[in-house]
């Protein structure tokens, strides 16, 4: 009985406990320059399973949509995050809105990215947008191993890198590295840290790596998670909300994932115009 209590109180209490989102998933485009192979958006192996038709045409956040959630955030102390479901980069006005929401008062707005897209140009402007963090995504040392994993040249890469971050230190942005932890990669990891370090970046983050039924898009190894017990409600539903580039609220991870299969798992809508 105590426990049922306590559940009914924080179910009828949520709009006290969770007033607001602690930080907004603002995905402003469904498309990607490169076609990682680990990817549930992008990768061939799991493009030839999707079901949801959601990206074969492309779907751009309009500037009306991001400057309402830009307000929201500002005004309720929530954090931006870009670069989910889509390379961030392709949004031709991406830079702009992180000016925009930095300009209005938003706390803290981080970008992901793959870094290839980042020539000396959009650099100097990302730069000077008054963003406060970038992770770029790399996931290997060597040029064969990126190539196997993410299709493109690592120099290039990280030349591009290189030059950022010289401007963003003396912006004072934190500087960010990513791994995703898979063949043919897992041997890199050690190098991997102590490269990124060397090259004075803030943080090196390694992500285990979910693998996902082409078919139907479920997370394999699932059931493993669920005999190993102990298992705790996930809490992001109440701590993050998820925005698609129509203005689609969704909830988690786990909708984002799902939109190939799904589509766009939806709880309401951000409109372009005022009613």
């Amino acid at each position: 009985p105590g426990h049922t209590v306590l559940q009914r109180d924080l179910l009828e209490r949520a709009d006290w406990f969770f007033q607001r989102p602690n930080g907004v998933h603002v995905i402003v485009s469904n498309q990607c320059n490169l076609k990682c192979a680990h990817c549930p958006y992008h990768s061939p192996k799991y493009r030839a399973g999707h079901t949801s038709g959601y990206f074969n045409e492309t779907v751009t956040m309009s500037t009306a949509v991001f400057e309402k959630i830009a307000h929201y955030a500002a005004k309720n102390n929530v954090a931006l995050q870009f670069g989910q479901i889509e390379e961030a980069m392709t949004h031709e006005r991406l830079i702009d809105f992180i000016r925009y929401a930095k300009n209005i008062g938003v706390p803290r707005v981080h970008l992901t990215t793959n870094g290839t897209l980042l020539d000396e140009r959009q650099a100097d402007r990302l730069a000077e947008s008054g963003v406060d963090s970038v992770m770029f995504s790399i996931d290997s040392v060597t040029p064969e191993t990126y190539k196997k994993i993410r299709g493109a040249s690592l120099e290039k890469l990280e030349r591009n890198i290189e030059y950022f971050a010289r401007k963003a230190r003396r912006k004072r942005i934190n500087l960010m590295a990513s791994f995703i932890l898979q063949e043919p990669a897992l041997q890199e990891r050690d190098i991997f840290i102590k490269k990124w370090r060397d090259r004075g970046f803030n943080q090196v983050t390694f992500y285990v790596l979910t693998e996902h039924d082409p078919r139907t898009g479920a997370p394999l190894r699932g059931q493993e998670l669920y005999d190993k017990g102990g298992r705790y409600p996930c809490a992001s539903p109440w701590t993050q909300m998820v925005v698609f580039p129509g203005g689609e609220i969704s909830l988690c991870c786990k909708t984002m994932t799902d939109v190939g299969w799904r589509g766009v798992v939806s709880v309401g809508k951000i409109p372009d115009e005022e009613p």
